[in-house]
């Protein structure tokens, strides 16, 4: 009967909700669920119009899932011996200009002190040698391994620990190997329920398509106390860094919480931050014909922000850093100014942790970064965590949400920090944190 359906259709649903459902005892309406984002992940026209429905029918009193415990928070333990050493802040920025991979891995092997293998057939398998060229810009202030991921990202490679080693690879096999780590999260959920609604948050927002839930190898089993993660060792930093922006909002005081944006495996990174700084200074282009190259070069001294290009998403896409661009502005947010000008060329601009990155609008969607917004002190009355969530799925880019089959998330949260998670683009959090500053309190 329709029970059976409803279960189906809403995998991620928390245990207790779904035993409610199966009982319908204590059931509460799916079109609830919906509008507290959990609703039907259907893709095409029925999973819109499913989605539609849900939001037709919602009920203006949502229900929010919880998150709450009494423990402060705690301090997580590294992945492995190396991913702690590599948690040190890069002191000096440092440049690789068409350098060869065997220099990279060895000014990295300098800084950071520790040995670096090469996964010499993988490379090969991909077309790719010691001599690859690597051009990079890590700047001061990235932690080593978020400097090793820029380096690394213009050629598909990765970099993983294996049997206590540093090991280069391609991203794909990265992606092949397994790491299984126990993630302690008593500080955030201690109840089955709340551990059920930490999978959800992860598994929505963090490498969606990497776990078995969506067909992929990853894995998360919750504990009593913690969560037990089969991923790669990629995503299972991801996830370090996203349970530790939880971590943070929670012990700010309340009178202090503010949007915390996770642009990659650490959030607030020094470069980010002052990304999101230069995007709101204005600035004036005058072009015509100009070189690509010669346009963010330009931008990025104007406004002071490190400004890069995704050569691999653009040589993909058939284009490169000679790519002319025509555009005249006047004393504009460098960010009107970047979305109006790159548009047209099919291209956007994304924060990351190493600052502003030029990219293509199908690369973007395909690493989209997590933000966590604390909206306590706008839930009153009917407005709810859940209706929230619900407003902002209707009116900032509604077609790019996963309950009309879209990339993007947004997940409200009740609970110790009444928050909702959103999973976007740049742009797209930008329209969100705007909507939600201009609602009166």
């Amino acid at each position: 009967g329709r029970p059976i359906l409803i279960l189906m259709r809403l995998p991620h649903l928390p245990i207790a909700v779904l035993v409610a459902v199966a009982s319908i005892a204590t059931a509460l309406p799916s079109a609830a669920f919906a509008q507290a984002g959990f609703g039907p992940g259907g893709s095409g026209a029925a999973g819109a119009a499913a989605a539609a429905a849900a939001r037709e029918q919602a009920a203006p009193q949502s229900v929010a899932p919880r998150l709450a415990s009494k423990r402060q928070p705690i301090e997580p333990r590294p992945l492995t011996a190396i991913d702690g050493v590599l948690e040190k802040p890069l002191e000096q920025p440092l440049e690789f200009q068409e350098a060869p991979l065997r220099d990279v891995t060895d000014r990295f092997r300098g800084v950071a002190g520790i040995d670096m293998l090469i996964d010499g057939k993988a490379l090969e398998d991909a077309g790719l040698d010691l001599d690859t060229p690597i051009t990079a810009r890590p700047p001061a202030g990235l932690p080593l391994a978020a400097a090793l991921d820029v380096a690394l990202r213009e050629a598909d490679l990765a970099w993983i620990v294996r049997d206590g080693l540093l090991e280069i690879t391609t991203c794909e096999r990265a992606a092949e190997r397994l790491l299984v780590h126990v993630h302690d999260v008593a500080d955030l959920a201690e109840t089955a329920d709340g551990l059920q609604v930490l999978i959800d948050l992860i598994q929505s927002s963090v490498a969606a398509d990497m776990w078995d839930t969506a067909g992929g190898p990853g894995s998360i089993r919750p504990d009593p106390t913690a969560l037990v993660i089969s991923t790669s060792s990629a995503v299972q930093r991801r996830i370090v860094g996203f349970l530790g922006m939880l971590r943070r909002l929670k012990a700010m005081p309340a009178e202090d919480r503010r949007p915390l944006g996770f642009t990659g495996y650490w959030s607030e990174m020094p470069a980010a931050v002052a990304a999101r700084v230069a995007l709101a200074k204005p600035v004036t282009v005058d072009l015509n014909e100009t070189p690509l190259r010669e346009v963010t070069a330009d931008l990025a001294k104007k406004a002071s922000v490190s400004i890069t290009v995704d050569t691999r998403a653009l040589e993909d896409a058939g284009l490169d850093l000679d790519l002319p661009v025509t555009f005249r502005l006047s004393a504009k947010p460098l960010a009107v100014v970047l979305d109006r000008m790159l548009e047209p060329i099919g291209l956007v601009c994304e924060v990351r942790d190493e600052g502003l990155l030029v990219t293509t609008q199908e690369q973007s969607e395909q690493s989209l970064t997590v933000a966590v917004s604390p909206v306590g002190h706008l839930v009153g009355g009917d407005r709810t965590v859940g209706s929230l969530a619900e407003l902002v799925a209707s009116v900032v880019k509604p077609d790019t949400w996963d309950v009309v089959g879209g990339p993007a998330v947004v997940r409200a949260v009740d609970g110790d920090v009444p928050c909702l998670i959103v999973s976007q683009t740049t742009a797209g959090h930008r329209q969100v944190l705007e909507l939600l500053e201009s609602l009166p309190p």
